[in-house]
């Protein structure tokens, strides 16, 4: 499969909101589709729709920046905390200790 067609495939199953904050999303772009676990380290995970998120270009600059510990929207820490908890989530299955 290739990228774009599974970013088609997310953005026509999911709601069309930021995952993390709920913003709305209008359109799908390239910067509204995030990979939890970057393609350069875990190359298995790359077309995994489980490390595919879509967000907002606000919440996607700050984790691509790693600021997100200055994301200081209400409710923010609980958001993150979600991502944060997904991720771990991920690196198992990435690494072969859990389905």
């Amino acid at each position: 499969m290739t990228q774009p067609k599974l970013f088609r495939q997310i953005w026509e199953s999911r709601a069309h909101v930021c995952e993390v904050c709920g913003d709305p999303i209008q359109e799908a772009t390239l910067t509204n589709f995030s990979h939890l676990l970057g393609k350069g380290a875990y190359p298995s995970m790359k077309y995994d729709e489980r490390n595919l998120e879509i967000w907002c270009v606000t919440c996607h600059r700050l984790w691509t920046d790693r600021e997100i510990d200055k994301d200081d929207r209400q409710g923010a820490g609980i958001r993150w905390a979600r991502v944060n908890w997904k991720v771990v989530g991920l690196r198992a299955i990435a690494n072969g200790l859990t389905e």
